[in-house]
């Protein structure tokens, strides 16, 4: 249905995204809340742009071994962005192992709300 909010989100997604560059896969790091809410979404989307995706859940915060075990498993996807989805913590995460990678990270806008920003 055209004019919906998740419409204007995957929009933005998609604009976010293309802004990012490249074109490889894309890693999506999210809690489970987000992970129910924008899973179908993100595949749609994804799959649309031609874009292979692997989710991954988390929530809370990571230390350093933590970041590194992501990292790891995020180059041997060859993911070339991290789309990140939920709550605070999952989101500094997700921009810790973007950092850790030197790879863009993306802030899904359906999860960018004032209680999702960090």
């Amino acid at each position: 249905m055209h004019g919906t909010s998740r419409d204007s989100d995957g929009d933005l997604l998609d604009a976010r995204l293309r802004a990012a560059g490249g074109a490889g896969p894309v890693l999506v790091l999210a809690d489970n809340a987000a992970i129910a809410a924008a899973a179908p979404h993100w595949a749609q989307r994804l799959r649309a742009a031609g874009r292979p995706h692997r989710v991954r859940f988390w929530e809370g915060e990571a230390d350093t071994a933590a970041i590194a075990a992501l990292a790891a498993e995020a180059r041997g996807f060859g993911a070339t962005v991290i789309l990140a989805a939920g709550a605070a913590d999952t989101l500094a995460v997700a921009r810790d192992l973007a950092a850790a990678l030197g790879t863009p990270c993306v802030i899904d806008p359906a999860a960018d709300s004032g209680a999702a920003r960090v």
